[in-house]
């Protein structure tokens, strides 16, 4: 498999952890952590608006020529 790389994980301390890795021989870098009581406080439309944004908003960065008509932030749209 090819990179950059897009690490999930999940676990009872750490919660949910979105990392990003660019290359071989780079360490993974932290783009999002959610703990397990925000997990289970927020609603899960709102959370998978997170996770699916920030997975999304990367692809975007990395691949711009295969989702030409995604926008990066949905953040963004949101405020407007």
């Amino acid at each position: 498999m090819g990179f950059p790389k897009i690490v999930l994980s999940m676990d009872p301390t750490d919660g949910l952890l979105i990392e990003k890795i660019e290359h071989g021989n780079s360490s993974p870098r932290l783009i999002i952590d959610v703990t397990m009581e925000e997990l289970q406080a927020e609603p899960t439309d709102e959370i998978c608006r997170k996770v699916g944004g920030t997975v999304m908003g990367l692809f975007h960065v990395w691949h711009p020529q295969l989702l030409p008509q995604f926008q990066a932030s949905p953040r963004k749209q949101d405020e407007e």
